[in-house]
């Protein structure tokens, strides 16, 4: 009795860990990266300085996870914390993402970045061209930025 009893437990521990385990959808890409990026316009220079984990997922949704520093031309700093969601479609003619940003949301209140500089770090649609290299590396950017690596 005491055998049944522990094979109950497990099936149903097992059963619990099956279920809270399965993700709403599927990963596909899942990329940590160290990101340096100074954008300049005729008015103002800033500076974005952090660590950025990208989720792309099967069903064409997304985010990243941004933490770090923003740094405006005064040489003023605000900590970043934030999760950028966004949509995706990939276009095979091209070789291209799509991606438009669907929200912000701050996920610390010590994150008070001017939302008119972090525009300039991200804006609201962009593409985006993505390559492997090697076993677990990508190189990433935006048609208008400069590569960065990443490892899956």
């Amino acid at each position: 009795m005491k055998y049944l009893y522990a094979a109950l437990i497990v099936l149903v521990l097992g059963g619990a860990g099956v279920l809270f385990a399965r993700a709403p959808a599927e990963l596909m890409l899942r990329c940590e990266a160290e990101l340096r990026q100074t954008v300049n316009n005729t008015q103002t220079q800033v500076t974005m300085d952090a660590s950025a984990t990208i989720f792309m997922m099967k069903n064409g949704e997304g985010f990243v996870n941004l933490y770090g520093v923003l740094i405006g031309d005064d040489e003023q700093k605000w900590i970043v914390n934030r999760k950028v969601a966004f949509f995706w479609t990939y276009h095979r003619e091209n070789r291209l993402y799509d991606v438009t940003i669907r929200q912000v949301e701050i996920k610390n209140v010590l994150d008070r970045a001017p939302e008119n500089l972090m525009s300039m770090i991200y804006t609201p649609r962009f593409s985006m061209e993505v390559q492997r290299v090697g076993n677990n590396g990508l190189l990433m950017r935006g048609i208008s930025s400069p590569w960065f690596i990443c490892q899956e």
